[in-house]
């Protein structure tokens, strides 16, 4: 905690004699894991984030890190290390200028690692926005677009690392970056040493080589779409439709690949077929 003496705002400390706090925050979605952090810190800005990570790096201390919690393994909290949860850095901005890059001008948003895609889809919503996402509101935005981002829109805009245009990351020893677009919206932040452009390697790696390495985003950019005006969602399925007890399998998988091929149905967002063997 004396890292943080210097700091106007201090980030949350929860130790597990904060027993409700602490047992809240140290949960993943796999339930089936039950770890125990040694101390959890709730940062609110990249700078705790910075500190923490050279303050750690330092002292030999080990971190894990925590957006959303769903991975699938539980990998973002450890029994006996201290944990960085983004609980805190969960906003959407939508009120961004344009980013100018030469005669083009390209929307663009931000969004903080901790949020979810409850409310960021909400705050995307009022714009008449979106970008590519998946069909879990609880997921967040760090795990997702690190691990490539697949979802409904993928056929139509692309994975979720694809519509990725900047990032701000701490490395290992506590140094911030400012990748792509990222430093178009922190000018006064930046110099000659801290920015990458558009073709920054580290840019390029974190859109989907995972979120376990590289370092740790603190905020991310996208370059959103324009939500259609009328958007139909069906769903089929064996009990609405009992003839499909008596059709093959792979007759079904046929006619859906058929469906589904590209180019057919240009207007056909996503589709999603899952199939239950009996055991």
């Amino acid at each position: 905690k004396e890292a943080f003496e210097n700091c106007n705002v201090k980030p949350e400390f929860y130790e597990p004699s904060n027993e409700l706090s602490y047992n809240e925050l140290r949960k993943v979605f796999n339930r089936r894991f039950d770890f125990m952090p040694s101390l959890i810190l709730l940062p609110s800005n990249t700078e705790h984030v910075a500190i923490a990570t050279q303050y750690a790096t330092d002292n030999n201390i080990q971190i894990t890190v925590k957006s959303g919690g769903h991975g699938h393994e539980g990998e973002s909290v450890a029994t006996g290390r201290v944990l960085i949860d983004f609980a805190n850095m969960n906003k959407t901005d939508t009120s961004l200028p344009d980013f100018n890059k030469g005669d083009i001008t390209i929307q663009q948003i931000s969004i903080q690692p901790g949020a979810r895609f409850s409310s960021i889809k909400a705050a995307l919503d009022k714009k008449h926005l979106g970008i590519p996402h998946g069909t879990c509101q609880s997921v967040a935005i760090a795990g997702y677009t690190m691990g490539g981002g697949w979802g409904p829109w993928t056929r139509k805009y692309g994975m979720g690392c694809e519509r990725l245009m900047g990032a701000t990351i701490v490395l290992g020893d506590g140094t911030v970056k400012y990748l792509g677009t990222s430093a178009f919206y922190n000018t006064e932040k930046t110099s000659k040493e801290n920015t990458e452009g558009a073709e920054s390697k580290l840019l390029w790696a974190i859109r989907g080589g995972g979120g376990l390495s590289y370092g740790i985003v603190t905020e991310f950019f996208f370059e959103p779409f324009e939500l259609p005006n009328i958007a139909h969602s069906f769903q089929i399925s064996q009990d609405t439709l009992p003839v499909l007890e008596t059709i093959k399998a792979t007759s079904v998988i046929e006619a859906w690949e058929k469906v589904t091929a590209p180019g057919k149905y240009p207007q056909l967002i996503g589709t999603n077929l899952k199939v239950v063997a009996k055991g």
